[in-house]
């Protein structure tokens, strides 16, 4: 809870410092949260607070509000995905050998055939993925790398990099979301460390880019209709006729009017006036 408190509250000034031009603006000490049910109150009143001040701005200054929430957010997550990468830069060459098109043909339909496969998730290509491959070739030359949670682009960009990261031969991806790779003639299986590269993810950190990523993507889906939404808001304005912004200056304009009726002078007939004076005599009679 001593965590909480610190960010919660705002540094408190010392008693000399407190008093900047005299006793009348002393600002009193606030007082110390205590307990999880303070801080939750306090949160509490803190959103009740932001919403009723959302509720009070206009709809271009929401608009506002919100696109600069969605920039801020976008520029978090590009700093974040920036920190999460592995530092370590691959070195890696990767030297395919070369098949003859009947070892191809051979090997591209015992993979098809073959029942043994490694399912890629929304975590991509990390250590675990590398070490099921090469455990798989152990025993089989031909394995299925299935992948559902991506685009074919995005496919072919993955098969690339499992080929370099493994030393495997991409033999095929049919239907888009499966590669089926060969280990090659003289295969022997590496140790730990080639199994497991360093310059690959970790399973959490993979899982963590992972949302990062789905993240600025509906961030960056988000900001260019906010944009337009702000666009059509403006063009609507400055078709509607204007009116006016200032309503206390408007008041003063109807007050100085109604003046101005009071103080000009009635011009009545002869006939008006006597009626007027009858009238006035009849009610001091009464």
């Amino acid at each position: 809870m001593d965590t909480a408190h610190k960010f919660l509250e705002p540094p408190t000034s010392c008693g000399t410092n407190t008093v900047a031009n005299g006793p009348s603006e002393a600002k009193p000490k606030r007082k110390k949260l205590k307990g999880k049910r303070a801080v939750v109150r306090w949160l509490k009143l803190f959103r009740y607070k932001k919403k009723k001040d959302y509720a009070r701005m206009t709809a271009e200054e929401k608009i506002l509000f919100k696109l600069r929430k969605a920039q801020r957010k976008e520029k978090e997550l590009v700093e974040a995905l920036n920190k999460i990468e592995p530092k370590e830069s691959s070195e890696t060459i990767h030297d395919p050998e070369i098949l003859t098109p009947e070892e191809h043909f051979y090997f591209l339909k015992m993979g098809k055939k073959s029942k043994n496969y490694v399912p890629v998730g929304r975590r991509g290509i990390y250590q675990g993925v590398i070490l099921n491959m090469h455990l798989h070739w152990k025993k089989h030359e031909t394995l299925q790398v299935i992948i559902k949670t991506f685009t074919p682009e995005e496919v072919k960009d993955m098969a690339v990099e499992l080929a370099r990261l493994t030393g495997g031969i991409v033999l095929d991806i049919y239907n888009d979301d499966t590669i089926i790779m060969y280990r090659g003639k003289n295969y022997s299986q590496p140790p730990t460390e080639i199994m497991s590269p360093r310059v690959t993810l970790p399973r959490k950190k993979a899982l963590d880019k992972s949302k990062y990523k789905d993240a600025l993507r509906a961030v960056r889906r988000y900001i260019p209709r906010l944009e337009q939404d702000l666009e059509l808001l403006r063009a609507k304005a400055e078709k509607e006729p204007r009116v006016e912004d200032d309503f206390e200056e408007h008041l003063r304009k109807i007050s100085a009017n109604l003046k101005k009726e009071k103080d000009s002078k009635l011009d009545f007939d002869e006939v008006d006036r006597v009626v007027l004076r009858a009238a006035s005599l009849l009610k001091k009679r009464r």
